[in-house]
């Protein structure tokens, strides 16, 4: 009798569900991934002379919350470029709210490049802005 009821316990245990253990993984992942998809938007910038010092981006805000207050900027304080890859320098810009249009404008001082006010709009397949030196 002893034996019967220790098969009976055997038996009585459930291997483990694999369609819980499929959702706890997926679950993770996809918290996981929430937190790598911040919302940002990638300035790109070339200068024929490669001459970028003290060449930065002016944010502002178009109405629509769109900019992570961390990086706001001043007229006299742009936010500069600080990143390189192989098309020139960069900036990548955190959004408070990613798929509200951002206004900027590229300079150094008053000097302004291209020269006029931008707004860019991201969504979800388009979150880069590239730049050549005097063309919008």
């Amino acid at each position: 009798m002893e034996k019967k009821n220790a098969s009976s316990r055997r038996k009585a245990v459930k291997a483990p569900n694999k369609t819980a253990a499929a959702a706890a993984s997926k679950q993770q992942r996809s918290t996981s991934t929430k937190v790598q998809k911040q919302k940002t938007v990638t300035i790109h910038y070339y200068r024929f002379h490669q001459d970028y010092e003290d060449w930065g981006v002016h944010l502002w805000d178009t109405g629509e919350n769109v900019i992570d207050p961390a990086v706001a900027t001043e007229w006299t304080e742009p936010l500069l470029f600080d990143a390189e890859d192989q098309f020139g320098r960069k900036v990548t810009i955190p959004l408070k709210n990613g798929y509200g249009k951002l206004g900027f404008l590229i300079h150094k001082g008053e000097e302004k490049d291209p020269g006029n006010d931008m707004e860019f709009k991201p969504n979800s397949k388009k979150h880069q802005v590239w730049l050549v030196q005097g063309n919008p």
